[in-house]
């Protein structure tokens, strides 16, 4: 995958793994389990014990999903130790049919172990052997993450065991010289005799050794092996393909519910703004309704103030005043309306009408002379354009008005 490189390799071993010890025997088989756990870069181990079969190791194994990490030893395997030159020759077919000419690739899985003192071993196992257990480990629904052969795979741990000339594996007696395997033997020694190793608090008994290699080798990131049989191979890559895939996972679902959460605090912020400016919008929207009405009730006042005149620049009161001097004594005013209303006979609703630069007079008198006389009179005001007597009755029933008078000035 193209982001590997991004990956930290820390991150591409699980914290949890369990090691195990394969024995073949005549009868059968012996497994040798051991769990670690890597936290803050301590060991501790979680549990280890030996069981007949596979099927029979413990169910927490299976139900915290723990790779496994075989290390096969016993009957069936052979280990040879020889030299090298170089890291490129170890994976080459010449070097091992020099060193084993009699084993036929095909039949066999072959693995070279290799040491920084340009030694290795060469460990091999018939692959029919390895397969019928991987058979059985995949139908027991456990993952694999790598395979080892042979007890050279104590060399994962000789770091920690630099300080001994010897350790027991198992059956096996592992000679060291400088920090690295010099032989591996048959263990002929009394098992009651065979001393633990104890390293920062770890105590490895004989009989966990290997199986406490494997799972060590794995937590360290150790490639301590190089093989041409890809069936191998593909365990280890397999099984780092689904960290990375799982890690890809994870980040994606980071990825996701980081957006998430940006966008619900972007949501909760909009939401709260859009509230607010609502509420806002809302009592701005009354009061703009408020404003409409006051406005349009202004214009039409406006329209009936404009309709009687009292906005246009004329001399009505002075009008009313010279008019009033004019009345003779015998009359009666009882009414001056400057820019009467004009009535609508059309019964329809609609605003005011005024007539403009007109004055009606009514009032009462008895002798139409004398009315006519005053209205002779208004007709001389220079102001006064036009005078009508447009009512007279001789009898005012009711106190009401006999005459009406209607003048239409400048």
């Amino acid at each position: 995958m193209f982001w590997d490189k991004w990956i930290p390799k820390k991150y591409l071993v699980k914290s949890t793994v369990c090691g195990l010890e394969v024995v073949f025997t005549d009868s059968g088989s012996r497994v040798f389990y051991s769990a670690l756990k890597k936290e803050k870069n301590k060991l501790e181990t979680v549990e280890t014990g030996e069981v007949d079969s596979i099927s029979s190791l413990p169910a927490k194994i299976k139900k915290d999903k723990l790779p496994l990490i075989l290390n096969i030893t016993g009957k069936g395997v052979i280990v040879k130790k020889t030299t090298y030159n170089s890291e490129q020759e170890l994976n080459t077919t010449e070097f091992i049919q020099q060193n084993l000419p009699a084993i036929n690739p095909d039949e066999f899985y072959i693995q070279i172990l290799k040491q920084n003192n340009s030694t290795c071993f060469i460990s091999v196992i018939r692959r029919a052997q390895l397969n019928d257990l991987v058979k059985e480990i995949t139908q027991n629904k456990f993952e694999i993450a790598d395979i080892i052969i042979g007890p050279a795979g104590v060399i994962s741990i000789t770091g920690i065991i630099a300080g001994y000339n010897y350790v027991h594996a198992g059956e096996n007696r592992i000679e060291l010289l400088n920090g690295a395997v010099e032989t591996i033997s048959g263990n002929n020694s009394d098992p009651n005799e065979q001393a633990d190793i104890e390293v920062d608090g770890l105590k490895i008994t004989p009989k966990q050794t290997l199986a406490f290699s494997a799972a060590f080798g794995y937590l360290t990131s150790q490639n301590i092996y190089v093989s041409g049989a890809k069936e191998l191979i593909k365990y280890r890559s397999d099984h780092s393909e689904k960290i990375k895939i799982r890690l890809a996972l994870y980040f994606f679902v980071i990825i996701a519910f980081t957006c998430c959460l940006i966008n619900f605090l972007f949501f909760s912020a909009y939401f709260s703004s859009n509230n607010k400016l609502q509420s806002e919008l809302d009592v701005y929207q009354g009061k703009y309704e408020q404003i409409n009405e006051l406005l349009t009730g202004y214009e039409k006042k406006k329209g009936l103030i404009e309709q009687t005149g009292l906005l246009e620049n004329n001399s009505l009161s002075k009008y009313s005043d010279r008019i009033a001097s004019t009345i003779p004594g015998e009359v009666v005013l009882t009414e001056l309306n400057l820019n009467p209303q004009l009535i609508d006979m059309s019964g329809e609703d609609s605003l005011m009408n005024f007539v403009k630069n007109t004055i009606i007079l009514r009032g009462n008198c008895h002798k139409s002379l004398i009315i006519n006389e005053w209205v002779n009179v208004l007709k001389t005001q220079n102001f006064i354009k036009d005078v009508n007597l447009e009512k007279f009755a001789f009898s005012n029933e009711g106190n009401q008005p006999n005459f009406e008078i209607k003048i239409m000035t400048e």
